[in-house]
């Protein structure tokens, strides 16, 4: 954001709420929109992008009925989010190659430090009310390792 006089300045629309619980939630609805669209392009990740957060989205779901995992440990906005920060190019031919270059990526490679949100304003780990936690999302990567090798 940026404000120096009326005709120099920059800013990103975006909205704030309170949650539930009180908490002053601040989002980037078009930016999310537009910055999904643009990673699930033809050209980008051959429409992967939006296949891969459903595999990963189902899986979560499954550990959660399976009682693996608590609701809240994995909030699908966040699971999104994280999938965003995964390289284009390792969205591959196939559903399952795809699946495992995420997980690979995500496992051992991802920066935590400078992983962003979907909008692309707000870094994804962090302490804030619309951050998620580092130990979360082990917890949902653990949880997916269990559910894998346990598959009947």
């Amino acid at each position: 954001m940026r404000f120096t006089s009326p005709n120099d300045q920059l800013y990103i629309s975006g909205i704030s709420f309170d949650d539930s619980a009180g908490q002053t939630i601040v989002n980037f609805p078009r930016q999310h929109i537009r910055n999904g669209e643009a990673k699930n392009a033809a050209n980008r990740t051959n429409g992967r992008y939006k296949q891969t957060i459903r595999m990963f989205k189902n899986a979560r779901t499954c550990l959660v009925d399976r009682r693996m995992l608590t609701a809240n440990a994995a909030p699908s906005y966040f699971v999104e989010c994280l999938l965003y920060n995964v390289p284009d190019q390792l969205f591959a031919a196939s559903r399952q190659q795809t699946f495992e270059n995420v997980w690979n990526h995500v496992w051992s490679q991802l920066n935590v430090d400078a992983a962003l949100c979907q909008n692309e304003q707000l870094l994804l780990f962090g302490t804030s009310a619309q951050q998620w936690t580092v130990q979360a999302a082990a917890q949902l990567f653990r949880g997916l390792q269990t559910l894998w090798n346990n598959w009947q």
